[in-house]
């Protein structure tokens, strides 16, 4: 048996991962050359809130992840990863600012029933001025810690393609929990105070923890 897969399906599966853990595939993983099949597991925590107060807005996005995959051939891939994003605007004046960064998350854990999590995370952000469209950049630095709240969200799924040549089987399975977070946010001198409330799928704001494992498997004929 030979077993080969496209690039495609992959890609698929990465999307479908990211969707239920509300954070993006690893550019590793995206571009990674599997055959014959792969096991993989994420963890993540995510938050995001919009607030509006008079003329100021105020937007902040959080994701933090551990992403595992192993080919069944052996070889295997992990990735740690923070993303971060903040942005305030006066719509009054017509002014205001964003700061966004990415980096590795070592220091990110989530406990197995999805109760807490806690993010330390030191990486590159810019500032760029909405009237004025040059970034001034430096390292920033990222605290955050998660509390779970409320009962476990299960998902499972299982996806099969059967063609005259190959069969490709999809097995997902995943738990999720809204969660309240706070922490602080460090950039050239100032220091951003961090709260989020529970997730709510009215307003898709607030955070939320996840966990999830699957495969992939294609056998040729």
């Amino acid at each position: 048996m030979k077993m080969t897969m496209r690039s495609g399906l992959i890609t698929s599966v990465l999307l479908l991962l990211a969707a239920c853990g509300t954070v993006q595939p690893p550019p590793e993983l995206e571009t990674a050359a599997v055959r014959g099949g792969f096991r993989f597991s994420n963890k993540s925590a995510s938050a995001y809130s919009e607030n509006t107060a008079g003329c100021k807005t105020t937007s902040v996005g959080i994701s933090a992840y551990k992403t595992r995959q192993k080919e069944i051939k052996g070889a295997k891939a992990e990735s740690n990863a923070v993303d971060f994003y903040l942005s305030r605007y006066n719509q009054c004046k017509e002014s205001g600012f964003s700061i966004s960064g990415s980096g590795r998350s070592k220091n990110f854990s989530i406990s197995k029933h999805l109760t807490t999590a806690t993010l330390t995370a030191t990486f590159r952000a810019c500032r760029e001025n909405f009237s004025n469209g040059t970034p001034v950049c430096g390292p920033a630095e990222l605290t955050l810690s998660w509390k779970g709240q409320g009962g476990l969200t299960r998902r499972r799924s299982t996806e099969q393609v059967k063609t005259p040549s190959y069969t490709e089987t999809y097995r997902f399975k995943g738990v999720s929990r809204g969660a309240t977070a706070s922490g602080s946010f460090s950039f050239r001198g100032k220091t951003y105070k961090l709260s989020f409330p529970v997730f709510s799928d009215e307003t898709f704001e607030g955070a939320s923890l996840f966990s999830g494992r699957g495969s992939y498997v294609k056998i040729t004929k």
